[in-house]
């Protein structure tokens, strides 16, 4: 024995008509959205590298370093990855942004945390000569005495030797 089961929606197609086009007015707005990102981080792309360049240079330098050794490893992925980084350039120069900044802060973490436990170094520092010239802390001239022989001059072995 089977059941079947029908739902009764009210038979309105507009319902259905209506979720179509709310659907299609959010990916429309979602597009558009994503258009206005994209054309903001295409002008603004080489003042984001430039600043990524004079935060960290090692970002790019490690970057470029990445790219060669996929170039290496697999010519197909790094000519992929040339290609991907130079057409979405805005998204490249946004990570290498990233990317260094989060080295600084690592870096400035690291430092105050030195700063911290260790103290902070100083270069030198200058002691006055008068304070050198106390006498309290002079010592005596040291008398020398004349240096004695431990050995004796009266033996066998000695006399084997002159």
């Amino acid at each position: 024995m089977s059941f079947q089961q029908r739902s009764d929606t009210g038979g309105s197609p507009m319902s259905t008509i209506t979720g179509i086009i709310i659907a299609v007015l959010f990916f429309l707005l979602l597009f558009y959205l994503t258009k206005i990102v994209f054309t903001v981080l295409w002008y603004a792309a080489p003042i984001l590298f430039i600043a990524s360049l004079i935060i960290d240079h090692t970002v790019f330098l490690g970057y470029a370093k990445w790219i060669g050794g996929q170039l290496k490893k697999n010519a197909i992925v790094g000519i992929g990855a040339i290609v991907l980084s130079a057409l979405l350039f805005p998204l490249t120069a946004l990570f290498l942004l990233g990317k260094a900044l989060f080295r600084k802060k690592v870096k400035d973490a690291q430092r105050d945390y030195e700063i911290r436990t260790k103290g902070e170094l100083i270069d030198y520092e200058v002691v006055d000569e008068d304070e050198m010239m106390d006498e309290d802390l002079r010592l005596p001239p040291i008398e020398q005495e004349p240096r004695r022989s431990s050995r004796s001059t009266n033996s066998e072995y000695d006399d084997l030797f002159r």
